[in-house]
Formats: C-alpha cells, structure tokens, sequence
C-alpha cells in the first residue's frame, strides 16, 4: 500500500491553501517537509550506570578482603555496635540527667542530644527516600535495627554519625577528652566508613555521601542551637520529674 502523498519517513507534511483572488483553492499533493526533531543523545545515563558499577566492584573487593581477615571483621562489628544511634542517645541523655553538674556541660550535652536526633531522623528520611538495597551480600543483623528504615543503604548512617561527632568533638569536649585521643578523632570517621564496607552493609559512596552528610548535620546543630537558659530549664523540668516517676512507679 503506497503512502498518501503528504506522508514521509522523514518529517511531517503540511497541506498548505493557495489564495487566489477571493477564492480559497486547496491543490492536492502541496507539501512541506519539516524534519522531526530527534532527542539529543545523552551521556549522562551511561556515566551515571558506569559509577555505581566501579562503586559495586570496589565495594565489593574490600568486603572479600574483610573476610579474609576475621580479626578485621570483628573489630568492625564492635564499631558498629558502639556507634549506633541508640546507644549514643542513651548515654548522653544518661550523662545530661545524672552527671552534668555545670551549666556549660549541660548546654553542651544537650545540644549533643539535638544533633545525634537531626542525624538520626534526616538519615531515616534520605534512606525513605532513595530506596537503594543494601548489597546482596550483606549477611547478619544489625543491633536494634528499624526494618522499615534499615533495610536500605544509602546514606550510611553510621558513617553519618561518625561525621557529626567528628565534627562536634573538634569544636566542643563535654568528656574531657586527652589530646592523643582528640588526635584519633581524625582518622575515627575514615575507620568507621570502611568497616561498614567490610562487614557489606554498605557501598562505597553510601558511606562517603554518609560522612559529607554528619558535617553537614551539624551545621545544621549550630544554626538549632539551644541557648544555656532553655537547657538549664528543660534540665530542671526534668529532673524533677524522675522522683515524681519512680515514685510513681514503686506504689
């Protein structure tokens, strides 16, 4: 079956009137080529698909080297451990409670708190929103793990919180920290992030992006921080409260 006469592979055919004198006369067969417009080629998708798969094969080359040195691994478990959030929130708001007997070591305790939940929940939130599995390799259960939120990868969130409290402790010390361990503080967030890429919780760029991101947070700490009268009035609120629960508690 031969093509109608305004039709081309090539382009569109327009069929155009001729005007002569008052009299609108169409002539079969007038055409005008206009060439489609094809998309320009991109290479950004191929550049993109190009990096997860070095960030995969590298990923996946320092995970078979952890499992090669089982003392590495178990160290990395113990970092895992040590950094999770929870642990973290429970021992400031322990530390903030019972022993912040200055004003200032309360103030800076409290803002500690502050940070460790912005890192938190902004993490939950990043992970809810890019969706990107862990690696298929991945094996073992993460301490007090939430499955909604922790079955994804990207951003590492220890890697995250290892960034902020780099970040946190170079500028503040609550702990009283020694100067040869405020010097390991240095390289902690770097030993951190590998040791998630050896246990296979994480790619690469997971914990790379995670460590940019606790900076980040606690910039985000400074621009929320909360003046020495709130915390001393949240600090007296709620240490007034404790009796009053274990009272309540015992009867």
């Amino acid at each position: 079956m031969k093509p109608a006469p305004w039709e081309s592979r090539q382009g569109r055919s327009i069929v155009v009137a001729e005007h002569s004198g008052s009299t609108a006369t169409k002539r079969k067969g007038t055409r005008i080529e206009e060439p489609l417009k094809l998309p320009q080629e991109t290479h950004s998708e191929p550049q993109v698909e190009s990096l997860i798969i070095t960030d995969e094969k590298y990923s996946l080359r320092i995970y078979e080297f952890g499992k090669r040195h089982p003392s590495l691994r178990i160290l990395a478990v113990i970092t895992e451990n040590l950094m999770h959030g929870l642990v973290w929130l429970v021992l400031v708001t322990g530390l903030f409670l019972w022993q912040a007997e200055s004003g200032s070591r309360r103030n800076v305790l409290a803002n500690l708190i502050l940070g460790l939940l912005i890192d938190i929940s902004l993490c939950a939130i990043l992970k809810l929103l890019v969706k990107r599995s862990r690696p298929h390799y991945n094996q073992g259960h993460i301490l007090a793990s939430v499955t909604a939120v922790d079955d994804y990868s990207f951003p590492s969130g220890h890697s995250s919180r290892g960034g902020f409290l780099w970040m946190f402790f170079c500028a503040f010390d609550p702990f009283g920290v020694p100067l040869p361990l405020k010097l390991l503080l240095f390289v902690a967030p770097v030993m951190l992030a590998l040791s998630r890429v050896v246990l296979g919780r994480h790619f690469l760029s997971d914990v790379v992006v995670g460590v940019f991101a606790g900076c980040f947070f606690y910039i985000m700490t400074l621009a929320f921080w909360l003046s020495e009268p709130v915390v001393d009035s949240i600090w007296f609120q709620l240490t007034a409260a404790i009796p009053l629960v274990r009272a309540a508690g015992g009867r």
